[in-house]
């Protein structure tokens, strides 16, 4: 999962992208696009998946791996391959960022 953080940036999927954690399970990602999202990835036997959620999701001192993964925000993508998975998560980077937005809009709304 190394590579990961490289390849988003080759995919033009993240502007800046750094590793927030990294455990034998999971690479956590910080990725900064339109918006900051956190993407974790894993592996599972032949197969590599990821969570994505936008940074809001969980609170800063929550941000690792089983939190990510077990918070109801965000999208999960599975693929065979890295390069796959990475290609998956670009073509859900609009959908995510439609996501993020309306939930800003929402939170704006409810604070007024």
């Amino acid at each position: 999962m190394s590579a990961a953080t490289s390849m988003l940036k080759e995919h033009g999927i993240c502007e800046k992208a750094a590793t927030v954690e990294e455990t034998a399970e999971c690479r956590l990602v910080a990725c900064e696009s339109k918006r900051l999202f956190l993407i974790a990835f894993s592996e599972y036997i032949d197969w590599v998946y990821a969570k994505i959620i936008p940074e809001y999701g969980l609170p800063l001192d929550k941000w690792h791996c089983g939190y990510v993964y077990y918070t109801p925000y965000g999208l999960y993508v599975f693929a065979k391959s890295l390069d796959e998975l990475v290609r998956k998560i670009g073509a859900k980077m609009r959908l995510l960022n439609a996501i993020a937005k309306l939930a800003a809009e929402r939170a704006t709304l409810m604070q007024s």
